[in-house]
């Protein structure tokens, strides 16, 4: 049962971040967003060499992490962390916090 609940939850926050993802004016160029429990865009596509920075606009904490590359502290609401991508690949991250928040880098 819990299973199925956490995969409910990974579900709802997949389609509200796709439905953000063009929504408010923190979202272009190399800005992301972390609000309603989800990173949005949930992908990006960058070329080597790009810093994005992520902005806490949600009403929690959340805490940025990736296997490899990087692990912010966490971050309170109105607070930003930012990462330099310098190696290609798909590079996937998550909130610590909020485990089933998750979303990935492409970097070119």
């Amino acid at each position: 049962m819990k299973t199925k609940i956490t995969l409910l939850i990974a579900l709802a926050v997949t389609l509200v971040s796709t439905m953000l993802s063009g929504c408010g004016s923190n979202e272009s160029g190399n800005s992301l967003n972390v609000k309603y429990l989800a990173f949005v865009p949930a992908t990006k596509t960058v070329r080597a060499g790009t810093t994005i920075t992520w902005t806490n606009n949600d009403q929690t904490a959340h805490q940025l992490m990736s296997k490899k590359l990087f692990k912010s502290k966490p971050l309170n609401p109105g607070q930003a962390y930012s990462f330099k991508f310098s190696k290609k690949g798909e590079h996937s991250y998550m909130c610590s916090i909020h485990p089933y928040m998750q979303a990935k880098i492409i970097v070119e």
